[in-house]
């Protein structure tokens, strides 16, 4: 849940500070193959023909993309957008699981709070530094 997404979300901004935007959002579109495969492995889902068909065209068009445009390369932080994607795939899979308990609203809200806060802690600096640098703001840091 929010751990996920803090994962997600770190990875996600360290290959985009290294990489192409054009190169990232290419690589996102492998999302929908990632929660396809993840739903019918964890969740059960079922798999369909119009399913696949759809899974087919998302991969033809990420290919056809990429093998246009040839000054993009594969590089390890293309790797890493894609852990990222799976993470987001898989946080997926547990809101779909958890919100099934209680109050959607009440766990959206935890589980992003968390994935906030943890990003926070863990590049305290990184964020100190870019608030500074914005806001000019100092009195709370």
């Amino acid at each position: 849940m929010g751990i996920v997404y803090f994962i997600a979300v770190s990875m996600y901004y360290t290959g985009l500070s290294k990489i192409e935007l054009s190169t990232v959002t290419i690589l996102e579109a492998t999302g929908a193959i990632h929660s396809f495969l993840l739903g019918i492995v964890l969740l059960g889902e079922s798999f369909t023909m119009m399913k696949t068909l759809g899974i087919t065209l998302v991969i033809s068009a990420v290919l056809i993309i990429s093998l246009s445009e040839k000054k993009q390369s594969f590089s390890n932080y293309s790797l890493v957008i894609l852990a990222s994607i799976f993470f987001y795939a898989l946080g997926a899979v547990f809101d779909k699981q958890l919100n099934t308990f209680g109050n959607p609203l009440s766990y959206i809200t935890l589980s992003f709070a968390i994935a906030g806060i943890s990003i926070l802690l863990v590049y305290y600096k990184r964020t100190k530094i870019a608030v500074n640098e914005t806001f000019r703001f100092k009195v709370f840091w």
